[in-house]
């Protein structure tokens, strides 16, 4: 019986979310636990990855935004439809990326790896614009925008910018070159 009541009391406090509606799946992914505290929470809770704080960030936004590893973003404990969901402003979890990016909270190598892996799963979303109109390339170009270009930040932005760019040519051409096959009937 005591054992009944620690157990229900663990469970309780995997499923609590904070003020802001954070999940303990979210708040570890935002803080770079290791992966298998992410798995164990996971293993109690499978419905924390789905679970949204009061902005509608999903645990991928989160991690996204916080600089997170591929290998925390593209485990089990996150589903790859997550890649697709939109919080409250319309943003993907690659704009948040963009974002943590831009703030230099995530090294490009790896922040290029977990876009690549994210425009693997759904194509489309380089091309989604957030509730402002900023594809996530616009955001890396709006960042651009706003340094001085004798500067190495405009140089870094520049080189970002330049391979998601070639990301988005290369998005588009595999895109047309579905849709004319299917206009040929193939």
């Amino acid at each position: 019986r005591e054992r009944n009541v620690d157990i229900r009391t663990m469970m309780s406090m995997v499923r609590h979310q904070d003020s802001t509606g954070l999940s303990l799946l979210s708040l570890c992914l935002g803080h770079h636990a290791p992966l298998d505290i992410l798995s164990d929470i996971h293993n109690l809770d499978p419905n924390q990855a789905y679970q949204v704080d009061v902005y509608g960030a999903s645990a991928m936004h989160i991690a996204c935004l916080n600089g997170a590893s591929l290998q925390s973003i593209s485990s089990s404990v996150l589903p790859k439809s997550l890649v697709s969901a939109k919080d409250l402003d319309g943003s993907l979890p690659i704009h948040m990326l963009m974002a943590c990016l831009e703030r230099k909270e995530i090294k490009v190598e790896s922040a290029m790896d977990i876009f690549n892996w994210m425009i693997n799963i759904d194509q489309d979303i380089i091309f989604t614009q957030d509730n402002l109109g900023f594809t996530p390339v616009d955001i890396i170009q709006s960042a651009k925008s706003r340094v001085d270009e004798d500067t190495k930040e405009f140089k870094r932005l520049k080189d970002i910018y330049t391979q998601l760019r070639q990301a988005c040519i290369t998005c588009w051409k595999i895109k047309k070159s579905r849709w004319e096959s299917t206009r040929r009937g193939e």
